[in-house]
């Protein structure tokens, strides 16, 4: 439970990297959350389900990070932001109030 929630709060670090281009952050984060959606999708996989939209949202995620680190930026990377960091604090507080 804690790990779930250490990852949540990965999640709305990431988002807050994306909203605001945040680059000497961006390109280390874009390795974690990157892998961190592979590991989730892989997981899903093996477990029949061939859908998983967290690990999706991560994936994405991990490359608009990749991005930012570059100096590529889009205005869609700000939906993607909002996303990820929608997307931490409801597992945040899944993982808090045991929902």
């Amino acid at each position: 439970m804690i790990i779930v929630a250490l990852l949540s709060l990965l999640d709305i670090i990431a988002g807050i990297t994306v909203l605001f281009s945040v680059k000497f952050l961006a390109g280390y984060m874009a390795y974690v959350i990157f892998f961190k959606g592979l590991i989730s999708m892989v997981s899903k996989l093996k477990e029949g389900k061939y859908f998983e939209l967290m690990g999706i949202i991560d994936v994405i995620t991990g490359l608009v990070l990749a991005l930012i680190s570059f100096d590529i930026g889009s205005l869609i990377f700000v939906i993607v932001g909002w996303l990820i960091l929608l997307k931490g604090l409801y597992c945040f507080i899944r993982t808090i109030f045991n929902i």
